[in-house]
């Protein structure tokens, strides 16, 4: 899915977002621009998932304000949710800055993350 947000009257693509299930955890990876315009696609996004455990991939992440990390806060509460962390530095200093990066479930590793959050097998 391709969230939209119109500047200037020119529609520019700011956030992409994908989805895959692996061992019945929900991926949501997620690139490009987390701000005032596509945090709430993307917490709307999430929010249909929580029926599973969901894994958010934020390592393709190029760009967050203060508006996504609010959102990415948001989607915290009640949730079976584990955050892959930033990997552009830019991005990550932004966690690192404001104290998201001690108060968000953040973990370097995905493949690892998809096992902590997997159902147990029956």
């Amino acid at each position: 899915m391709i969230v939209n947000a119109t500047a200037d009257h020119e529609v520019i693509t700011r956030l992409g977002i994908t989805y895959q299930e692996l061992d019945g955890v929900q991926v949501v990876s997620v690139g490009g621009e987390l701000d005032g315009w596509t945090a709430p696609a993307l917490r709307e996004q999430i929010a249909e998932r929580l029926d599973q455990p969901v894994l958010l991939d934020l390592s393709e992440l190029q760009f967050c304000d203060s508006s996504g990390l609010r959102g990415l806060l948001a989607l915290t509460d009640d949730a079976d949710l584990l955050m892959v962390a930033p990997q552009r530095p830019e991005v990550a200093r932004v966690f690192t800055l404001t104290g998201a990066d001690a108060s968000l479930p953040l973990t370097a590793d995905a493949l690892g993350a998809v096992e902590r959050l997997s159902p147990p097998s029956s």
